[in-house]
């Protein structure tokens, strides 16, 4: 038998290898696809077989992006498309482009994405091709979307929606109004996204598309949740989470547990948060989706965050936020940019704050990101308010709240009403401290969830624990200070303990507790704060004492926040006080108290007035 000619010997070894790939991809081994799809398209490049070599790579570049090997799929589809162009396959061309643009994208090559996507629709447009125009359109508009261009976002998933509905195909046609409804919530009209998300539903149901209703339901339920509306949104992701369950689409099912672990992080459930957002993270490390799996991981530091564990909870944010500037997500940037700040603020580190709250408010602005800008405005108006300007920070939290109540963020208004109490008591107005604090509730509904219950009873028992030192309220602030701790917020029940500690209402014994448990969080601000309040309240303090209070209050001093640096300086004239230290005691007294006033710190100022801390 004379041997096989070679060119007959590559086309064999091709249609092996690709019907190998084929059999591959329905056992969705994608990785080993892509191989066989690349050895493919090799040996048919070797018989001059363009229509198939083309085939092969494209193939192979889509194996390879599913199975998260994005240079490699882009590298795959860069070849087909060149094969295309050589050729003159006009349709080919454009569906390359489309491909090889979604690819990059996820790559975080925006701008090349974009060329690329532009290019495709040019092609649709020529041939008269609706259907190509209708994908490419909406996959511009999400690129448009990611990068916070809500005016051009909706005007390319308008188009895709019209085009949709001109064909009757309603499973896109659900998309676009899924996407519009995105672009509705991002600029914070929570009605229109609503109404975006219900027509969604309604076509998807028309459809039997059960991925689609899936996706529609969670995202009524990311409504539902934005505007207070918790149990509401509890069963609209249940819902969500039992169809794409039902219906086998594994991207839902992250999707619906990532939510449900949001909703229990707000409802304080930080352990059932935490299994949600580690099933959900596996689920999309699967899937290869960059853009949530960074997500998750800024979810995780908020609980790491909650937890007391900042420097951990600040290498998450910073992890994420690389992956999300590459992927030139503006929105997404901004936000955890913010917590970033938060983070370093907390941690006494308020240039570098400064630094991350400037630069996201900029991002907002060019962005239009009206509820970022507002958040950014009262995270700016506390910096100023922890340098010392008390006026600003009151007046800042107060406009902030009027603004996120006009832009439908009732859980955003009444965490900044809350803050605003905080400053209220320090300019000495407990009255108006109060009235926050029922706005904070009244915004919240009269169904309270976990955390702003926890929230608003700590503000509550430290309010009347400053009109009136009783053992009610005392027991009252221990109480609301130990349900912080069994929802995993230890920092916040200690800064609520260190309130009793400071105000005397607490003996050496919980003044000592509370030092060493700060200490351990090792959250610097507020270990030297609980710590100078236990030494204050040592009645003969020792030498070491004397200047331990003294090194506290120069470590205060260089961490830059005025309120804490007050509260020190106050202790160390009480330990100087007591160890007859009287005339630089009283100097100190008399500097801290002017201090006190120039900063409009009222609350401090009058306890300085009437003498030292006992």
């Amino acid at each position: 038998m004379p041997p096989m000619p070679v060119d007959d010997r590559h086309r064999a070894q091709a249609e092996n290898h690709y019907e190998a790939a084929e059999r591959l991809l329905s056992e969705e081994r994608h990785a080993l696809a892509y191989k066989q799809f690349r050895l493919a398209a090799e040996a048919f490049g070797r018989t001059h077989a363009p229509e198939r070599e083309l085939q092969a790579w494209k193939r192979a570049g889509l194996c390879a992006a599913i199975g998260q090997d994005l240079d490699e799929g882009a590298a795959c589809l860069a070849e087909a498309l060149s094969i295309a162009r050589q050729q003159g396959f006009e349709r080919e061309v454009g569906q390359c482009l489309a491909h090889r643009a979604e690819v990059l994208a996820k790559r975080g090559d925006v701008g090349e994405a974009a060329a690329a996507y532009h290019e495709a629709v040019a092609i649709a447009e020529r041939r008269d091709e609706p259907d190509m125009l209708a994908t490419v359109a909406g996959n511009l508009g999400l690129l448009e979307l990611s990068r916070g261009d809500l005016p051009e976002a909706r005007r390319w998933f308008e188009r895709a929606l019209g085009l949709y509905e001109e064909l009757g195909a309603g499973q896109g046609a659900a998309r676009a109004a899924i996407a519009l409804g995105d672009v509705a919530r991002a600029a914070a009209d929570l009605d229109g996204a609503e109404g975006w998300f219900r027509k969604a539903l309604d076509l998807s149901g028309q459809e039997s598309d059960l991925s689609g209703n899936a996706l529609a339901l969670a995202n009524l339920g990311n409504t539902s949740r934005e505007r207070g509306d918790m149990a509401g949104a509890q069963s609209l992701y249940d819902a969500s989470l039992s169809m794409a369950t039902y219906g086998g689409d594994h991207e839902g099912v992250a999707r619906a547990t990532m939510n449900l672990g949001i909703l229990a992080a707000v409802r304080g459930d930080l352990e059932s948060a935490r299994d949600c957002y580690d099933s959900a993270l596996e689920l999309y490390e699967e899937l290869g989706d960059l853009q949530a799996i960074a997500s998750l991981r800024v979810n995780l530091a908020n609980l790491a965050a909650s937890a007391g564990q900042l420097e951990d909870a600040r290498d998450r944010y910073v992890e994420a936020l690389t992956v999300l500037e590459r992927l030139r997500a503006g929105r997404n940037v901004v936000d955890v940019t913010c917590l970033v700040g938060q983070l370093d603020a907390r941690l006494g580190r308020l240039g570098a704050a400064e630094a991350a709250f400037s630069k996201a408010l900029g991002r907002a602005r060019t962005l239009g990101y009206a509820a970022a800008e507002a958040r950014l405005v009262v995270n700016l108006a506390a910096l100023a308010y922890a340098r010392g300007d008390v006026a600003a920070g009151v007046r800042g939290f107060l406009a902030a709240v009027d603004t996120l109540v006009g832009l439908g963020r009732p859980a955003d208004a009444a965490t900044t009403a809350l803050t605003a109490a905080d400053a209220l008591v320090a300019a000495g107005r407990l009255g108006d401290a109060r009235a926050s604090l029922e706005r904070a509730r009244t915004l919240l509904g009269a169904e309270l969830e976990v955390r702003e219950t926890l929230d608003c009873d700590a503000m509550r028992a430290r309010l009347d624990l400053l009109s009136a030192d009783t053992p009610a309220h005392r027991d009252a602030l221990f109480a609301a200070a130990e349900r912080l701790d069994a929802a995993g917020r230890p920092l916040e029940g200690v800064a609520l303990r260190l309130v009793a500690v400071d105000l005397g209402a607490a003996d050496q014994t919980v003044a000592d507790a509370v030092a060493l448990a700060a200490s351990e969080l090792a959250v610097l601000p507020l270990a030297l704060d609980a710590e100078s309040a236990a030494l204050a309240l040592a009645p003969r303090p020792s030498a070491a004492d004397v200047a331990r209070a003294r090194a506290i209050a120069e470590a205060a001093e260089g961490l830059g926040l005025a309120h804490l640096g007050l509260r020190v300086q106050r202790r160390l004239a009480t330990v100087l006080h007591r160890s007859r230290h009287e005339p630089e005691a009283e100097a100190l007294r008399a500097r801290t108290a002017a201090a006190a006033v120039a900063m409009g710190a009222v609350a401090e100022a009058d306890r300085l007035a009437k003498g030292f801390f006992s």
